[in-house]
């Protein structure tokens, strides 16, 4: 929960790289851990359009306020395509930045990002795509990268990267996150 000291700290703009359906959208936008989200699903099986629609009515009563702007990329069209019906994200680009430069419209939409949030394997993206994305918001002063790195590829060449932007990579060895 952010309280009100908290709120000038929070992201106006963000970005997460490979959104998947939504998550980091969610617990960015809306006041809900994740028991009560789980607790949501328990006993529901609809199909996917009701689903959506049931978790944008469920996360509609949990707004943040003020809300940030969460722009989703990914390049699962599904992921992306249910993340924006439930409400999850703002906007969502299904684009792969690793072999190619983002659309004009992504582009546009990159400038002004504070926060880029990246959750998963790394092997599923590269630096090529983080220079990408960082050459789109078009500065790094004020810019933080938050990344999860999950699975056993090195995040070495993606923290090179970063650092070639003035961003510095720092590590919570130990930490297991839950």
């Amino acid at each position: 929960m952010v309280n009100n000291q908290q709120q000038s700290a929070v992201a106006q703009k963000a970005n997460c790289v490979r959104c998947s359906y939504g998550i980091n959208g969610a617990l960015l936008r809306h006041q809900v851990d994740l028991e009560t989200w789980a607790a949501h699903y328990t006993g529901s099986e609809p199909d996917s359009k009701q689903q959506a629609l049931a978790d944008k009515e469920f996360f509609a009563s949990r707004e943040r306020s003020p809300k940030p702007v969460v722009l989703g990329l990914d390049k699962a069209d599904h992921a992306v395509r249910y993340a924006l019906d439930a409400g999850l994200i703002d906007a969502g680009w299904i684009e792969g930045l690793a072999v190619k430069d983002p659309s004009p419209d992504l582009r546009k939409a990159l400038q002004g990002v504070s926060l880029i949030i990246y959750a998963g394997g790394v092997s599923y993206l590269s630096s090529r795509a983080f220079a990408r994305i960082i050459a789109a918001v078009g500065r790094s002063s004020n810019l933080w990268v938050a990344s999860t790195v999950i699975g056993t590829p090195s995040y070495e060449e993606i923290a090179t990267e970063l650092t070639e932007h003035g961003l510095v990579t720092e590590r919570l060895p130990g930490v297991v996150l839950r």
